[in-house]
């Protein structure tokens, strides 16, 4: 995860790690990484509380422009954050809020669009039968998001659906990029979405 961001533009960004009270060796891996003079990270040590505590945590911490999410699983394509932070500046004149990138292999061909109306977003959103909901797909202006007061909703398993929505909600326009660089790892056993819960179902209906 850490390794795929690289360490291009590495002074034009920060990495915030939430360490959400692991038990495994992910401190000792965090700590090497600490050592190293290329990365700009700041570390947050807290108790379990869950994804959307972490992110939470995290959005208030940083100091950034942008927020970008990425899941531990979780990797991107090489030279990524370079391809990312060209393409956004090349978009400074639109004034966007909300960018979105994909996943590896969606067949978007670098292809980008620029969505003035969100309600013309929302709506290939929802007509789209290909995932929209993760929250790791959208880079948003960090002002944006506080000025909307917009946070996970804690104590929920499907935190991504509503945050999403409320982001899309609030936005006035919408760029998909057309980057396909995030890289989802398959479903590990004892993951999120691989355990059976019933409290996962209650969260989507609720």
């Amino acid at each position: 995860c850490l390794d795929s961001i690289g360490d291009n533009y590495r002074d034009f960004f920060e990495i915030i790690l939430v360490n959400d009270g692991s038990t495994d060796n992910s401190l000792s891996v965090i700590d090497n990484y600490l050592k190293k003079d290329n990365y700009n990270i700041k570390l947050i040590n807290k108790t379990n509380k869950g994804l959307s505590a972490a992110r939470n945590i995290g959005i208030c911490k940083s100091i950034g422009k942008y927020l970008m999410f990425l899941d531990s699983d979780d990797s991107l394509k090489q030279n990524t954050m370079t391809v990312i932070i060209e393409a956004i500046q090349k978009k400074e004149n639109e004034f966007c809020d909300v960018f979105r990138i994909d996943t590896v292999s969606n067949n978007k061909n670098g292809c980008h669009k620029i969505y003035n109306d969100r309600n013309e977003f929302i709506f290939e959103f929802l007509c789209n039968k290909k995932k929209n909901w993760p929250a790791v797909l959208y880079i948003c202006r960090r002002n944006f998001v506080l000025l909307n007061k917009l946070k996970f909703k804690e104590g929920y398993l499907h935190e991504d659906v509503i945050w999403t929505s409320e982001l899309l909600l609030s936005a006035e326009k919408v760029i998909d990029l057309g980057i396909e660089c995030y890289q989802q790892r398959e479903i590990r056993n004892g993951s999120i979405t691989s355990t059976p819960n019933p409290k996962r179902l209650n969260d989507i209906i609720i």
